[in-house]
């Protein structure tokens, strides 16, 4: 667009022989023209007019000057310009236009002899636009807001051009609704649906396309709910634990609340997760759980409140501490306990290690025949789904505890010895045999047989119990009858080489060599069998030599002799 703004007139007459000229500038600017990014090169080029009567001879000085820069001058060669002519005159210099702005464009000719120099000079205004820049759009912090509770203002900033309208759109940009605003802000309240926001910006004189900013989203967070703790429930005082969890809550943990003084006062316990854990409380305590969902307030749940109540207790177990070994029946019982007895218990290293007793039946445990030294006992209480819990340890003797006889050992047939009990303070042998009094904690035997003698001890408490003293007896060696002469010529008189006693040592070894070291007869144990044969054959007569090995500790060394066999030949 071209405007006209003034014309400047100056005063005065110039007198030709015959008809006058008069030059003058047409408001109509060829070139440049308003427009959409003008170049740094634009030509200039206006219309001289001659609006006398006369024809002008000659040429015609052309001046323009631009944002009230230096004249910048150039002749116009015409040789003759008739009445009403018009001379279209472009200067051969371009200017730079490109700046976004109006440009002021002051354009006068200059003939020696015009008479009216009022109409020689123009101000044109040239427009050079520029495309829009749509700026930024921006708004609350995070571009989220609490839904239905909020309040704001979109703000565009860092854009050039004149704003149109403004877009809004609550199905993700599928459909826009516009509103014609001016202002570089756009309000909003109570939003509950996400949105997004736009704004159409023109550009400053209207020559360049619009331009649209890009997309803003307004996101919405969803109200806190902290959701729903369990119901109250009750807490046992001889231990408890376990984790309180919130369910159904919207948003991020927060905190959890605790209190002690039945809600009026709570204190932060410093953990943001959704569950917190507790353990060996010793009051009644209640819970809330704090969460907030984005920008909305936080919320805070419901109270639930854990009751400490009395809980298992195991009482204490009452009956006899002392009872005899094997001899004894009674009942042990669990008195002030709290709940169920769910089994008795019993040690036998002063608790270190715990078994299930057999036949415990509720507050009751019946035993007979223990034969241990030292027995712990426990019941094990439980109320509900308290943890159980163990009454103090019984301690129960089983007597006698200790008792001794002996010692265990091997004589020599003929021999005596003495044994001894210990652990009482009356004693009673058998077998009776060979014993000097069966009523002596020291008693002397002489068993002729390998012999098993039993004593029965009674206690100062009057328990009795029984053991062992195992006496061996080995025959005499000298006892030992190695014949050096048999005749094993079927007369059924010295038939087989009879060894008296051997059968004392039931480990011996029997091995018989000829005069040439062979071997001709061996057994293990020799039980006085051999009949002077080898391999089913009678051997000649002759001598032979013999190796008894006893395998006794007592006997270590082998026996070694000669025999003559005779009556064979």
């Amino acid at each position: 667009m071209i405007k006209l703004l003034s014309f400047i007139f100056v005063m005065g007459i110039g007198i030709f022989s015959g008809l006058s000229q008069n030059l003058t500038i047409s408001a109509t600017l060829q070139a440049p023209t308003s427009g959409c990014n003008l170049s740094g090169n634009e030509t200039i080029t206006v219309l001289l007019v001659n609006a006398g009567p006369g024809t002008h001879f000659g040429n015609v000085d052309m001046t323009y000057e631009l944002n009230g820069g230096p004249p910048v001058t150039y002749v116009a060669p015409i040789a003759t310009l008739g009445p009403s002519a018009v001379y279209i005159y472009t200067f051969p210099v371009t200017d730079d236009f490109s700046a976004c702005q109006q440009h002021n464009l002051r354009v006068y000719c200059y003939a020696p002899g015009d008479p009216n120099n009022a109409n020689d000079t123009l101000d044109f205004i040239v427009e050079s636009d520029c495309a829009p820049i749509p700026g930024t759009l921006s708004g609350p912090a995070g571009d989220v807001v609490c839904i239905g509770m909020n309040s704001g203002n979109i703000q565009l900033s860092g854009y050039t051009g004149n704003i149109q309208e403004w877009g809004e759109s609550t199905d993700n940009g599928a459909t826009w609704s516009y509103t014609s605003s001016t202002a570089d802000t756009f309000p909003y309240l109570n939003v509950n649906t996400q949105t997004q926001y736009e704004v159409v910006i023109g550009s400053l004189f209207g020559y360049c396309p619009s331009d649209t900013s890009w997309v803003y989203t307004l996101s919405i967070d969803q109200l806190s709910n902290a959701g729903t703790l369990p119901a109250d429930f009750d807490i046992c005082d001889n231990g408890n634990g376990g984790w309180i969890q919130s369910t159904g809550y919207t948003g991020n943990p927060v905190d959890w609340l605790q209190s002690s003084d039945n809600g009026n006062t709570f204190i932060a316990q410093g953990v943001g997760a959704d569950s917190i854990p507790y353990l060996n409380l010793s009051d009644t305590i209640q819970y809330q759980f704090i969460v907030q969902n984005g920008v909305c307030p936080a919320d805070t749940s419901n109270a639930v409140t854990l009751t400490l109540i009395p809980g298992s207790y195991g009482g204490t177990i009452v009956g006899p501490s002392v009872v005899c070994n094997e001899l004894n029946d009674s009942s042990l019982y669990v008195t002030g306990f709290n709940g169920t007895v769910l089994t008795w218990w019993y040690s036998l290293d002063s608790g270190v290690t715990w078994l299930p007793t057999i036949g415990g039946v509720d507050s009751t445990y019946a035993f007979s025949n223990l034969n241990a030294g030292t027995i712990y006992f426990s019941a094990e209480v439980q109320l509900g789904t308290c943890p159980s819990d163990w009454s103090a340890p019984h301690v129960l003797d089983v007597l006698p505890l200790n008792i001794t006889a002996g010692p265990d050992t091997t004589i020599t047939e003929g021999e005596s010895i003495l044994l001894n009990a210990t652990g009482g303070t009356s004693f009673f042998w058998w077998p009776d045999e060979n014993i000097d009094d069966v009523n002596s904690q020291t008693p002397t035997v002489s068993p002729i047989t390998n012999t098993t003698y039993y004593v029965q001890v009674t206690d100062i408490n009057g328990c009795i119990d029984t053991t062992t003293a195992i006496i061996t007896v080995l025959p005499d060696l000298t006892d030992l009858i190695i014949p050096n002469l048999f005749t094993p010529n079927g007369d059924g008189f010295n038939d087989l080489w009879f060894v008296e006693n051997i059968d004392a040592y039931t480990a011996n070894e029997v091995t018989v060599f000829n005069i040439y070291g062979q071997v001709v007869y061996e057994a293990s144990p020799y039980i006085n069998d051999w009949d002077g044969s080898y391999s089913g054959n009678i051997l000649p007569d002759g001598t032979y030599f013999y190796i008894i090995r006893l395998n006794d500790p007592l006997f270590p060394d082998p026996i070694q002799g000669a025999l003559t066999l005779t009556g064979n030949d």
